[in-house]
């Protein structure tokens, strides 16, 4: 009984980590909506921290949802010198569509 008891918190333990990662990943999507409003703006970690509440999600929450977001196509990271530990993340922008022409018409 001891076993199941211990399986049982685990899996509730797993299932309220994913729930607040979920959270955390909606309300980071919101403030970089705000933040990236601008065509090539970009920003830090710590903003984006800052923004979604520094007491409401955890660093390792915030890294995580950036980090999904650019795993998925949405956000791209780049460091401003080779030297420089200092992440930048930005929107992955669609580049515009221009005019297709058929050679020889």
């Amino acid at each position: 009984l001891v076993i199941s008891n211990n399986r049982a918190a685990a899996r509730q333990k797993r299932f309220i980590k994913r729930q607040r990662q979920r959270s955390c990943d909606e309300q980071v999507n919101k403030a970089l909506g705000i933040i990236l409003s601008e065509g090539g703006s970009t920003t830090q970690h710590r903003q984006v921290r800052i923004a979604v509440g520094r007491e409401t999600f955890t660093r390792e929450e915030v890294l995580t949802s950036l980090q999904t977001l650019r795993d998925e196509g949405h956000l791209r990271s780049f460091k401003s010198a080779i030297n420089n530990f200092q992440v930048f993340w930005a929107r992955n922008e669609e580049p515009p569509a221009g005019s297709f022409e058929v050679n020889g018409e």
